[in-house]
């Protein structure tokens, strides 16, 4: 957008190596140029958390992992909603994942913990060593 210096009328202006004189007081004087520049700032907020039982040894101390909010995935190539609650007191486990844009579920487990094998790191671990 160009304002005209001396009576501040405003037009586009097509580029061009000859200048025009402002349409409406036909000044040549100098131009303002005005920018306008926009951008989308986005929060995402998570939470995340564990109960220890002091009573137990080190490797068993953690009962409950739990973690809610925004996770990037690297297959979508965006943030997703996880939910995910890992109980070792009530041997329980349950991971859910969803596309915020659409709500669309991508991903839901709920089972008992002791059956939940295979998944995320376990899945690279080569038993018969």
């Amino acid at each position: 957008m160009k304002v005209c210096a001396k009576c501040e009328y405003c037009w586009e202006e097509a580029s061009s190596e000859i200048r025009e004189p402002c349409p409406e007081c036909g000044s040549m004087a100098a131009r303002r140029l005005t920018l306008h520049i926009e951008d989308k700032v986005q929060f995402r907020e998570s939470i995340g958390g564990k109960t220890k039982d002091p009573n137990l040894p080190s490797r068993k101390k953690i009962r409950v992992e739990f973690f809610d909010g925004y996770e990037w995935s690297v297959a979508l190539e965006k943030y997703v909603r996880k939910s995910k609650v890992i109980d070792k007191r009530q041997n329980h486990y349950h991971e859910k994942i969803e596309d915020p844009d659409t709500g669309k579920v991508i991903h839901e487990c709920t089972e008992p913990l002791s059956e939940h094998r295979g998944h995320g790191y376990a899945k690279f671990i080569n038993k018969d060593t």
